[in-house]
């Protein structure tokens, strides 16, 4: 038995008998704590039998109490409705000092185990308490790690943080709760990234004018589905802010002067093709283009960049537009002379390196970086291309080159061997047949 009965007295010792043998037990709990002949055995038997296997394991048990009363699976409801008159009692009725091994084991088990609504307004338990309290509402934990609760419940759907929702008895709201411990835990790298609706405001883009940007200012960016059906795109927020601070170390003006105009009024009146946009964004990151000579105090991120409308024109006049970094699958297929399905199947084949995972029904923004299609065109080279030389189809190719000993790396009995598209490692040895035979491959301007 614990040690702190000792110094009870008899009345009192009966008063912590009848609380937890009454208002501890689950099917007794609404009931009064006084008993009519609780002198006869058969009453207080039950009550003093259940009262003795509490305090017996002490406190386990104790705390056990309350997790049988707090339901499963846990309500979002107050205290007294929880415990009923479990909870008044301890801290209203049973106040002598005696008993504050009650109440802190019973704070104990409500830091660790709590999960329903409390405030700072509760007149028994200290403020303090609630700062070490286990289970953290949805709101608060979101505040802490400076992220908007749609992004905590992204991160809870994603399962990078473990939390669960809770659903209140009367109003049905629903309520997401955060363990403190994932808190801590919770890698900050995870919270640096933004959604294309935050890229979309820190720019001061519309949502299609950042989706049209995004692979271009952002290539590594993943899209990682969070939502069955969905995917969400999700870009370091420290990339992000490299174009928000560009406009740091400028000026900050309400109104454009008459030879300035903003990067929004550009977008929205003049008549400017894709790339330039784009172009004109980098050149001002790498300190080549127009002057930036301002940023507009109403509009934020790059659409408030200012620039001298003369340096702007003069910057178009001389805007040579470079072939993009980045290619699509499609694109890679058509430099390379080969279909669609063959450029998915490198791919996924690993033959090439995405910017991002392919699934199965499409390329989901997967692009290929150009030096990576150069250096697959400086490492392969395809049958098709060594047949074209000298005129014989790509199944009869194969099976010369078989009779020579080279094999394609693309493997056997697929979907490139069907269609003729297999393809051969450039090794020293094969690329001394084919001059023997006097085949020159093509030159692809990649």
């Amino acid at each position: 038995m614990p040690s702190w009965l000792g110094p009870m007295t008899l009345e009192q010792l009966h008063r912590l008998i009848r609380f937890v043998g009454i208002r501890l037990d689950p099917n007794t709990a609404a009931r009064s704590i006084t008993v009519a002949n609780l002198s006869d055995l058969q009453r207080s038997w039950p009550i003093s039998s259940y009262a003795a296997s509490i305090l017996a394991n002490w406190p386990q048990a104790f705390g056990e109490c309350f997790t049988r009363l707090n339901g499963k699976p846990p309500r979002r409801q107050g205290l007294p409705k929880t415990f009923k008159r479990a909870y008044v009692y301890l801290y209203a009725v049973i106040k002598d000092d005696v008993f504050d091994p009650l109440r802190q084991a019973f704070e104990g088990w409500f830091v660790e185990n709590w999960t329903g609504a409390v405030g700072k307004r509760n007149r028994w338990l200290s403020e303090k308490l609630l700062d070490y309290i286990r289970w953290r509402p949805g709101p608060v934990v979101a505040k802490k790690l400076g992220i908007s609760l749609n992004r905590l419940k992204q991160l809870v759907e994603e399962n990078v943080i473990q939390g669960y929702k809770l659903i209140a008895p009367q109003s049905l709201r629903v309520y997401l709760v955060i363990a403190k411990e994932e808190v801590d835990r919770i890698d900050v790298s995870l919270l640096n990234e933004v959604t294309l609706k935050d890229v979309s405001r820190m720019l001061g883009l519309g949502k299609i004018r950042t989706r049209e940007l995004l692979m271009h200012l952002f290539p590594i960016a993943p899209r990682a589905p969070s939502v069955p059906g969905q995917a969400g795109w999700r870009i370091r927020r420290v990339d992000v802010e490299n174009y928000v601070e560009r406009r740091a170390i400028t000026r900050v003006v309400a109104l454009p002067e008459e030879h300035q105009v903003s990067l929004a009024h550009i977008l929205q009146f003049w008549a400017w093709r894709h790339m330039e946009v784009i172009d004109l964004i980098r050149d001002v990151m790498a300190s080549k283009g127009p002057e930036l000579v301002g940023a507009l105090e109403s509009v934020p991120g790059v659409a408030g960049w200012l620039f001298e409308i003369k340096a702007v024109k003069a910057w178009v006049t001389n805007h040579t537009p470079e072939r993009a970094t980045y290619l699509s699958i499609p694109a890679f297929a058509t430099l390379m002379g080969v279909t669609e399905r063959v450029g998915y199947w490198l791919a996924r084949n690993e033959f090439v390196k995405l910017t991002r995972q392919i699934s199965q029904r499409g390329g989901c923004g997967a692009q290929i970086h150009r030096d990576d299609a150069r250096r697959f065109n400086e490492r392969y080279v395809f049958s098709a291309d060594i047949a074209a030389q000298l005129n014989v189809t790509p199944q009869r190719m194969k099976v010369v080159l078989a009779d020579e000993g080279f094999y394609p790396v693309s493997g056997i009995n697929n979907e490139l061997e069907k269609c003729g598209k297999t393809f051969y490692a450039k090794t020293p040895r094969l690329m001394d047949f084919l001059s023997r035979i006097k085949v020159v491959l093509p030159q692809r301007n990649i």
